[in-house]
């Protein structure tokens, strides 16, 4: 048996459960039937609203486990579902090493399965789950799935509401009713600002309806109050009184003034339970005071600058480009528009939150600033793209230079965000008025254009805008049109290429390589297409057809030829990445299915192993634990990842064809090529040499201990038929020698 780890905020999920005051309360109504509803959609029958608490888990509502109330932490299943948002499902705990041998699969209540939907509070906090039991086996399809989260967040709702009534019971009944029934607008809240009681006279101000008040965070129903009234309530709480002759927030698109006062109530046991703040609406006097162009003031800041940032917006940007570059037609000076992307930063959204995200921007639009001067404009375009419109370049080679080189340097150091350290790079595109447009349309497309030239050679590096590139991405254009229609046309195919075992001369492995018969351009190189693929979303498709195509191939293979036959495809860093909202990946579909993928080897390149992603880890766990085999691509291109390979479990380790052709006259790369081998056969994987070309080179390679050899020696990569004609062969032979092809 496998406990669970204790969550990182252990001690601020404690505190939440605590302040919910519900461990040990009766039974309730509403979360009987939360529990019921789950049992009938689920069809089990045993359900429970489990809280964990620091050494057990206890049940709220409880359907099935008669006379049990709770257990021990370390047996719960719950246990291990905090640990991360979302749905934890252990389809046969016999198969699961977490819970195999626990006492509770083993013995009564026998729990064969298991599906827990976490209860997150308003504040983030994990305290439990909402979950359903069987004692046989069982698999949820998506609808109950998301049925059973759905039930989840209406028990942590009602957990908040419980807490709510528990502190309003606790208030003096007097005092509820002066405030409810208050001329002036007062309003109670508890420590976490979540509304207790308010007078009429705040819902009437503020043009609100009481349900909608009572139990909802004061922030959540003013989204733009000021931070420092934030911090007012902070100091309140910890048992300050301030008050102000008049203030002001937006409201509802609207400017707010008021006179306020806020000081904290006391629970029984003299700790601050809270706040109370009184307020008189003094809008109307105020307007007639304030001058209207302090109002349109602030609205135009609102309308022309980021919220997030600080920069200026889009709006704001061009406006001010537009100026520039009218002037550099009339003062023959020029003007660089430096357009710049953030390298995979949806990847830290993904992983992260858009929280740290949002964290990030800010750090990135700081560190943007302090490379500019006082003439030039830093703005945010929106999402993670930035500009930096540069003035007066009479010797803009030089300027821009420095200028380019120091925001493409000033990535290489790590962000700290929240306590983690976030790497990141930047595309950066460069174009110029007058030279390259004379309009703030056609620069922005320029600077745009040079981008993504810049993320196409790997990012982390500053392009000019050329000519040309205005002809490439109209080619990439019709091209990428083109491959929508490739599928449903036949025009892509794959080619295979043997791969040899270098100790017998055996074939019972192939590479799969996609190839595109464009029926007016000829064949186009894979280098070209799969990165428009990548860009378009077609890459998912198309992987998923790859995907069929070659599972179909070598089952036919395993029946024909070798019942060990297996094929390697490559998997796109973007197929990996994809959460769904592209397309579904097949291979997720196989797992979900139960299907089991023998005779596919699945090919990651080295650099995604840099990565560190969470979301990567997972779904290669995945796609191992459904049958598939894992291959890293491209060994030894440019990294130094060795310690991160015994965080996965490959079975194949590729050495990149550039060692391979360097080994015959470079004695260190041979002693490399001899380390790496060593290596991989002590972590458990066999290794395979790519781009084998002459008879030396596979000498070197077997005498090292290779176990696999893939070159033009033996045969470059053919169409299925030609393939297996040399299947036929070697099976008359039974030896892969040398075929000149």
């Amino acid at each position: 048996m496998i406990s669970a780890n204790v969550p990182e905020n252990e001690f601020i999920r404690l505190e939440s459960l605590k302040r919910l005051n519900v461990l040990d309360s009766e039974p309730e109504p509403e979360f009987d039937a939360l529990v019921k509803a789950a049992s009938l959609v689920c069809n089990v029958p045993i359900s429970l609203i489990s809280l964990v608490d620091d050494k057990r888990q206890w049940f709220k509502a409880n359907l099935g486990l008669h006379g049990v109330t709770e257990t021990a932490r370390d047996l719960a299943f719950c246990a291990h579902t905090i640990l991360s948002d979302g749905l934890l499902e252990v389809n046969d705990t016999l198969q699961d090493a977490r819970f195999s041998d626990n006492p509770l699969v083993l013995e009564n209540p026998n729990i064969r399965f298991y599906a827990g939907a976490t209860i997150k509070l308003s504040d983030g906090s994990n305290v439990g789950s909402l979950c359903v039991i069987d004692t046989k086996p069982k698999y949820l399809n998506d609808k109950e799935r998301e049925i059973l989260i759905q039930l989840a967040i209406a028990a942590s709702k009602a957990l908040e509401r419980h807490r709510i009534n528990k502190i309003q019971q606790s208030l003096n009944i007097e005092l509820r009713l002066f405030i409810e029934q208050a001329p002036v607008a007062i309003a109670a809240f508890d420590s976490n600002m979540n509304y207790l009681v308010c007078s009429r006279r705040w819902i009437e101000d503020y043009n609100l309806q009481e349900q909608e008040i009572i139990g909802r965070n004061h922030y959540e129903i003013f989204p733009n109050i000021p931070e420092r009234w934030k911090d007012v309530h902070q100091r309140c709480l910890e048992g300050e009184i301030r008050k102000s002759e008049e203030d002001s927030f937006v409201y509802n698109n609207n400017v707010i003034w008021n006179r306020w006062e806020i000081r904290p109530w006391f629970t029984t046991d003299q700790k601050v339970g809270g706040i109370v703040a009184y307020t008189e609406n003094i809008t109307e006097r105020k307007l007639h005071e304030e001058e209207l162009n302090k109002l349109n003031k602030k609205l135009w800041i609102q309308s022309n600058y980021d919220q997030l940032t600080q920069l200026a917006n889009r709006n704001l940007m061009k406006e001010f480009l537009n100026e520039k570059i009218q002037e550099t037609l009339d003062n023959h000076y020029e003007v660089a528009l430096f357009l710049i992307d953030l390298d995979r930063f949806k990847e830290v959204n993904d992983v992260f939150g858009h929280h740290m995200g949002d964290e990030l921007l800010s750090q990135v639009s700081k560190r943007l600033q302090q490379c500019v001067r006082e003439t030039d404009m830093v703005a945010r375009l929106g999402g993670d793209e930035f500009t930096i419109c540069l003035l007066n370049m009479q010797e803009h080679n030089a300027i821009i230079e420095v200028m380019a080189s120091k925001i493409v340097q000033v990535f290489s150091e790590p962000f700290l965000v929240l306590d983690k350290e976030v790497y990141l790079t930047c595309s950066l595109g460069i174009a110029l008025a007058p030279k390259d447009a004379i309009t703030t349309h056609d620069l922005l497309k320029m600077a745009d254009q040079s981008m993504y030239s810049a993320k196409r050679q790997g990012g982390n590096r500053y392009v000019y805008f050329s000519s040309s590139m205005t002809t490439d991405a109209e080619e990439r254009m019709v091209l990428s049109n083109d491959l929508r229609k490739a599928i449903k046309q036949n025009e892509l195919m794959l080619y295979y290429q043997p791969i040899v075992s270098l100790s017998t001369g055996e074939i019972y492995k192939a590479e799969a390589l996609l190839r595109w018969q464009h029926p007016t351009k000829g064949m186009i190189s894979p280098k070209t297409f799969i990165q428009i693929a990548e860009e378009n979303g077609l890459i998912i498709e198309i992987g998923n057809w790859v995907m069929l195509s070659a599972i179909n191939f070598a089952e036919y293979l395993r029946k024909n030829y070798s019942p060990n036959f297996e094929i390697s495809i490559n998997k796109s860093p973007v197929q990996l990445a994809n959460d769904g909202k592209l397309k579904k990946d097949i291979s997720t579909t196989l797992i979900e299915d139960g299907l089991k993928a023998a005779g596919i080897v699945v090919e990651i390149t080295e650099g995604m192993l840099l990565e560190d992603s969470i979301q990567i880890n997972n779904k290669l766990d995945k796609l191992k634990n459904a049958g598939f085999k894992l291959s890293i691509d491209d060994f030894g291109t440019g990294y130094s990842s060795l310690s991160y390979l015994h965080k996965f479990n490959f079975d194949y380790l590729k050495i990149d064809i550039s060692f391979i052709h360097k080994m015959e006259t470079n004695p260190k790369i041979e002693a490399l090529i001899e380390a790496i081998i060593v290596m991989s056969h002590k972590l458990g994987m066999k290794v395979i040499a790519e781009g084998i070309e002459t008879e030396n080179q596979k000498k070197i390679l077997t005498q090292a201990g290779c176990d696999f050899g893939q070159g033009y020696l033996w045969s470059k990569p053919l169409p299925m038929d030609e393939f297996e004609s040399i299947l036929k062969v070697y099976s008359l032979s039974n030896s892969a020698e040398p075929v000149s092809i």
